[in-house]
């Protein structure tokens, strides 16, 4: 289980990983996952980028077709059946594979971990990705968050002293074996190549994630590049926030009227966004987009409020 903030390396590791298991247990490749072929934004995320982690590696290109090229949802992959809570895989009749790699495994719930876990084969591997501080599970149960709480117990002994044999390098071991199976299969990735520790951006990630609400003002007092922050208590500052959107959103709704490549429209898209921590009010999304698309004149036919739909 490997829980890392963005940026931290987690997509990195575990293409290495695969490319070593691949190259110590090279064999045939596996057909696709069930429901492989549809799958949600998030497993075609994992796709994209653990496609390109793979292909910085030095594998051969055998070795490289043996890595699965699609990705799945956990509902698709264990055959979920509509308006029930059944599942086509499950203790009696597990799924055929050898390594599955789980991404975003904070929003995971506890029926749905018990499901997947149920549905293993005796010989299967799992590798959970995730970030214990955010995207927790809708239903019950911070499964990753909880499990990720004995990281701080430290690894058994007997791991600490293998692990310290292969890397050369001290890794201090916990007391006892409580729990050694779980502890001993935890990693917790801290530094971020995305961002420098140092930054802006870091020293608010760490004041968040570690509830310091005195830290999170004081940073955003301070003069960073990469973060700034804008009171919102009148009504021009609110509408100066909108006309930064719109310019932000200016080449994407440029391209939309233009009707231009589909390809060239999300890349502009993802040039900029505009976050709103609410649903409802002046500073939700609907506020937000209402406000905003109104302003935006839009042509014929034109959805430009969409690009502000954005939570």
């Amino acid at each position: 289980m490997i829980s890392g903030g963005p940026g931290t390396g987690k997509t990195t590791t575990v293409a290495k990983l695969l490319a070593a298991l691949i190259q110590t247990f090279s064999q045939p490749a596996l057909p696709d996952s069930p429901g492989g072929r549809r799958r949600g934004k998030a497993a075609a995320r994992l796709t994209e980028s653990l496609g390109a982690a793979l292909r910085r590696l030095p594998l051969s290109d055998q070795q490289k077709a043996l890595v699965p090229t699609e990705a799945s949802t956990l509902h698709r992959l264990l055959g979920a059946q509509p308006g029930s809570q059944r599942m086509r895989y499950h203790a009696g009749n597990p799924l055929h594979l050898d390594v599955l790699v789980v991404d975003e495994a904070s929003m995971i719930d506890l029926p749905m971990m018990s499901r997947l876990i149920d549905a293993l084969p005796e010989h299967g591997r799992v590798i959970f990705l995730g970030d214990r501080d955010q995207l927790a599970s809708v239903e019950a149960g911070a499964v990753l968050g909880d499990i990720c709480a004995w990281v701080n117990a430290g690894y058994t002994p007997a791991r600490a002293a293998q692990l310290a044999r292969l890397t050369g390098q001290p890794v201090p071991a916990g007391e006892g074996n409580v729990a050694g199976a779980l502890r001993d299969s935890l990693c917790l990735l801290q530094k971020s190549y995305r961002f420098g520790r140092h930054s802006g951006i870091g020293h608010l990630a760490w004041a968040v994630n570690s509830g310091e609400r005195s830290a999170v003002r004081a940073t955003l007092r301070q003069s960073f590049d990469d973060i700034a922050l804008y009171p919102l208590s009148a009504t021009e500052e609110y509408e100066a926030m909108l006309n930064q959107a719109q310019a932000g959103y200016g080449r994407f709704l440029q391209l939309l009227r233009a009707r231009a490549e589909p390809e060239e429209m999300i890349a502009a898209f993802g040039e900029f966004q505009l976050l709103c921590a609410l649903r409802e009010g002046p500073y939700g999304v609907s506020g937000v987009e209402r406000t905003a698309g109104a302003d935006a004149e839009p042509q014929a036919g034109d959805r430009v409020t969409a690009a502000f739909a954005l939570v």
